[in-house]
């Protein structure tokens, strides 16, 4: 943990905040902190600072901290990047919040596909306090305080249709598809990313869109990429594309 996170409503008038979770079992055992230190900490979606240990109680679990904003400290620039995914497996898909988070990607959407499997739908890990949990871990490692929005689409062509537009405004529509090769032979390169601009990257399946999710997408004047002859596992693509967009 490189970042302490406070929730705001936590923070009391005179900025102490008392911890009793797995934060406070963090800062006596791992970081193995004295009354009088201090250590990195920060509100969410708010600033950044220090926290002094005030109080330590190791039977009991409970620390007490008083947290101090630094003007100085800011969080780190956001990466530019909107990324649009179709929902892996549960498990993956934590990794990919985290991931995510850590990164600096503030609008994660994931979408279902004709080849998602209908049951990821229904995983626990997926549930709004597991997620949290995820983005939380991706801040805590990156020593930033903001929160990056995930959104959940159950439906494919009501999200082309009805949201895509509106999520892609203004910004440079890409879409990654492994089995198009053939049709698709030159391999994106980050020259052709326009400086400054802000883009949305949209992700299939492993095994790729179907020619009919794809003729969809194209209604909504998509750039295609393509990383070569290999098919990549979900992290690995990710981590790719956001390594080619995270300097522009």
């Amino acid at each position: 943990m490189n970042l302490l996170l406070i929730e705001p409503e936590e923070l009391s008038t005179d900025g102490h905040v008392i911890l009793k979770d797995e934060r406070s079992r963090h800062i006596q055992n791992t970081l193995k902190s004295k009354i009088g230190d201090f250590i990195s900490a920060g509100i969410i979606n708010g600033p950044i600072g220090k926290a002094e240990i005030s109080k330590i109680n190791n039977k009991n679990n409970y620390v007490e901290i008083h947290f101090k904003e630094d003007k100085k400290l800011k969080n780190p620039k956001p990466l530019n990047l909107v990324v649009v995914i179709a929902l892996p497996r549960p498990k993956v898909a934590r990794r990919i919040i985290r991931n995510c988070s850590e990164y600096g990607i503030k609008e994660i959407h994931f979408i279902h596909s004709f080849r998602v499997e209908k049951s990821y739908w229904q995983s626990p890990l997926i549930h709004e306090k597991n997620v949290k949990k995820q983005i939380l871990f991706g801040l805590e490692q990156s020593k930033d305080t903001k929160l990056p929005s995930v959104v959940f689409h159950k439906k494919f062509k009501p999200f082309v249709e009805d949201e895509l537009s509106n999520i892609s405004s203004n910004k440079n529509l890409y879409v990654a598809h492994p089995d198009k090769y053939k049709n698709y032979p030159h391999i994106f390169s980050p020259k052709e990313i326009e400086k400054n601009s802000s883009n949305v990257v949209i992700i299939g399946p492993e095994g790729g869109f179907i020619d009919y999710e794809i003729d969809l997408l194209k209604t909504n004047n998509i750039k295609m990429i393509n990383l070569g002859q290999r098919i990549f596992r979900t992290e690995i693509a990710l981590s790719t594309i956001i390594t080619l967009f995270s300097h522009y």
